[in-house]
């Protein structure tokens, strides 16, 4: 899990339940850099599954399936839901050096579109893939 240098309570929650933590020195210039940093420091991985720490609904067998999806060097996996396509996002071993180019904060948008023919759509029944939540109003049920 990559965090901002500010976020110490977080960390130690996320220490506390078994998780790897890195501090992102440069996650002030954005997104990119965070993903950059993550990369960077799992270099030797076969793949990365990139999801956003504020879409806490995604289902974790959809998880499993864009982590299967990946384990080609070159494939590249996104779920989609009534059309639309939502986190996370797996990328094999050959997109490790663009990952670890990235800046700013766009995230990984360019790499997908540069490669969109690799790009392998999985279709999924998880509404949670595009379920954001930035306010606490967004954790509310919808009716």
């Amino acid at each position: 899990m990559i965090i901002n240098a500010d976020e110490k309570e977080l960390a130690a929650l996320l220490t506390q339940d078994g998780f790897p933590v890195t501090v992102c020195p440069q996650a002030h210039n954005g997104m990119g850099a965070s993903l950059a940093w993550g990369v960077e420091q799992t270099a030797r991985a076969s793949a990365w599954i990139i999801a956003q720490a504020d879409m806490p609904f995604i289902r974790p067998a959809t998880i499993c399936e864009v982590a299967e999806a990946v384990e080609h060097p070159t494939a590249l996996a996104a779920p989609e839901f009534q059309g639309k396509r939502g986190h996370p996002v797996g990328f094999g071993r050959a997109y490790g050096e663009e990952l670890r180019r990235l800046t700013g904060d766009e995230g990984a948008r360019a790499i997908l579109r540069r490669h969109e023919k690799h790009l392998r759509r999985l279709v999924c029944d998880d509404p949670g893939i595009i379920a954001d939540i930035d306010m606490p109003a967004d954790l509310e049920p919808r009716r």
